[in-house]
């Protein structure tokens, strides 16, 4: 759980983010800004750090035989993000599906530097993408509905078993070494061996405890729990690493704990689940029972404002990527760290 400290001074907080930046040679092309969530008065808990947009702040300097190269080919394409959709980490970058483009970005943390997934062959609809074994990359392809696997130079190297109907949310089960995929339409979870071969299915649809209603992404917590996003639902449902059910929440509705239209979520490194809503663009964050502990966002393209959020990704060092679908960026927040003053019990709000 996270733990949240009344007494702490929001200043501190402030300290050790912009120390984080300083150290960090990510690029941030907007300004960070002195934003935190909720607003003053109010304890802050997050703080914005920026937005990725302008992927040029990613590409490398040409030197002149790759100027060559590029005005023999015809101009280098720019890369840019059209309507980012599922988010990921692993092998210390950040993998964002866009299937606007056809491709998955990948930001490398270590150098700042850019590149896409699949190299050469443009994909039909990439809506997820999840890092498996030995620098494999998965790639839910909604639209030619099929999962592909790419190197990290992205070559294709084969597809994974179906039959898929229109498989959404990845996610990487590195203890098992099983590849977990949500397939929406078809309303049920699927077991794939890291080389492709299919081994089971979890759920099918109804609204009962286990079962699914275009379940849209998935994630692993710390303890190997599986948390389904259960989209027509309305809920989010918890089962253990066999697929039994464990437990649910959420409801429909328009106000803080309920959800409108989730689409994307996650689990922090205290197992907190964190769920974005793209009809109220916003993200929620819930502890592991679902105790709503904060709500972030709104429609608007000002920082910390969204329209129609979609994947979203937290890392262990308190990093949490947003994909910002129709703002055509990536948000980036990070947890305030605790003075470590006593204050209130693990998870409260």
């Amino acid at each position: 759980m996270l733990r949240w400290n009344t007494h702490r001074h929001a200043g501190i907080g402030f300290l050790l983010v912009g120390t984080w930046l300083a150290a960090n040679s990510f690029p941030f092309p907007a300004q960070a800004q002195d934003l935190v969530f909720p607003a003053p008065p109010a304890e802050a808990r997050l703080a914005y750090l920026g937005e990725i947009s302008d992927l040029e702040a990613f590409s490398k300097p040409r030197n002149l035989i790759g100027k060559l190269t590029d005005w023999i080919a015809g101009g280098r394409q720019k890369p840019q993000l059209i309507q980012p959709h599922g988010v990921g980490l692993g092998d210390d970058a950040l993998l964002v599906a866009d299937p606007e483009t056809g491709f998955v970005h990948y930001f490398s943390l270590a150098d700042s530097t850019w590149k896409r997934i699949p190299a050469k062959n443009r994909l039909h609809s990439p809506v997820d993408a999840a890092s498996g074994p030995d620098g494999v990359i998965f790639i839910s392809d909604s639209g030619a509905a099929q999962v592909v696997a790419c190197d990290k130079n992205g070559e294709i190297l084969f597809a994974c078993d179906g039959p898929f109907v229109r498989p959404t949310g990845l996610a990487f089960d590195q203890g098992s070494g099983r590849l977990l995929v949500a397939d929406a339409a078809a309303h049920h979870l699927v077991w794939v061996d890291p080389d492709g071969s299919r081994l089971g299915t979890i759920g099918c649809r109804g609204t009962e405890p286990g079962e699914f209603n275009f379940p849209i992404d998935i994630a692993l917590t710390s303890t190997g729990n599986i948390l389904v996003l259960d989209a027509l639902n309305f809920r989010i449902q918890v089962l253990d690493g066999d697929g039994n059910f464990v437990r649910e929440f959420g409801v429909q509705g328009d106000s803080p704990g309920r959800f409108s239209r989730p689409r994307g979520l996650c689990a922090d490194a205290a197992d907190n689940i964190l769920v974005t809503d793209a009809l109220q663009d916003n993200f929620q964050i819930f502890d592991a029972t679902g105790r709503l502990l904060l709500a972030v966002g709104g429609t608007g393209r000002d920082p910390g404002s969204f329209w129609m959020p979609a994947g979203i990704c937290a890392g262990t060092d308190g990093r949490i990527f947003v994909a910002d679908a129709y703002n055509r960026r990536v948000q980036v927040f990070a947890y305030l760290a605790s003075s470590g003053q006593d204050g209130p019990e693990e998870g409260s709000e």
